[in-house]
């Protein structure tokens, strides 16, 4: 009887280490494949350098080189999610399978944040009205625009002088109204708005024109002397009751930076030479 129990002892005691040696070996035999592949934008197929590449579950992070292309070495064998990352692009995930002694290919076209942002609308200008005339001076200019989506938006006001090809332009404005001072008396404006947001192509408004009030209700012209020039103004007499406040309609109609002499109106032109 004891030799039989010797027996089963020492069988039972052979297949415990068989079990664990084989559980061993099931456990450390761990397999392997490869990951390569792209990274090219959307549309235009150019490759992007730099970008980061990661797996999930986790394996080794990498980059692409100047070519777009990258490859992940000894990754374990099984299913993942491989995401590329870069500023300003959008994120991208595909799937992937690894197999063992085996490379896997894949490709990534990654959109650019701007691909995705919506232009502004396109301005439109209220006042001065095209083809208005009189405005006066100072002039506020006034017209519309929006967002289509949650970013900020700029304008810039490009306005030019018709008789004589000067433009002014004020940037970075970012409200719809701007005031605009000691333009020339009687000429002819033309002005346009632009609407950007920084991301995508900028949008412009029609070209729009209007004149400035003439020296209509001025009776006189006389030449004042500043900073070493002689400037030209025009004047007339006060419309209220304050008749002491002599300057009250004076106008500037040269600049103080070059010398004016003799000036002459052309009352039907409404001109001064």
């Amino acid at each position: 009887m004891t030799h039989f129990k010797n027996i089963y002892y020492y069988t039972a005691l052979c297949f415990s280490l068989l079990f664990l040696s084989c559980e061993e070996d099931t456990l450390g035999d761990q397999t392997f494949g490869s990951l390569d592949g792209k990274v090219v934008t959307n549309g235009v197929n150019a490759p992007l350098e730099n970008v980061k590449i990661t797996t999930n579950p986790a394996s080794t992070t990498v980059f692409t080189d100047s070519e777009g292309n990258f490859k992940i070495e000894d990754i374990l064998v099984g299913d993942y999610s491989v995401q590329a990352e870069k500023d300003n692009f959008e994120t991208s995930f595909e799937a992937a399978s690894i197999f063992i002694d085996k490379s896997t290919t894949i490709i990534f076209e990654m959109d650019s944040t701007s691909s995705s942002n919506l232009q502004p609308l396109v301005p439109e200008l209220y006042y001065p009205a095209d083809h208005q005339i009189k405005v006066p001076d100072p002039v506020e200019f006034i017209w519309s625009s929006a967002s289509n989506d949650n970013d900020d938006i700029n304008y810039t006001l490009e306005l030019r002088n018709g008789s004589t090809g000067e433009t002014q332009i004020y940037s970075t404005v970012t409200d719809t109204t701007l005031v605009v001072e000691n333009l020339a008396i009687g000429a002819t404006y033309f002005w346009q708005v632009t609407a950007s947001d920084n991301i995508t192509t900028p949008v412009q408004s029609k070209i729009s024109n209007f004149q400035l009030e003439g020296v209509e209700s001025n009776r006189f012209l006389f030449v004042r002397n500043l900073n070493g020039n002689n400037v030209i103004f025009s004047g007339g007499e006060p419309v209220d009751v304050n008749d002491q406040d002599i300057n009250q309609n004076e106008i500037q109609l040269t600049t103080d930076n070059l010398n004016s002499y003799r000036p002459k109106a052309n009352r039907l032109a409404e001109k001064v030479a």
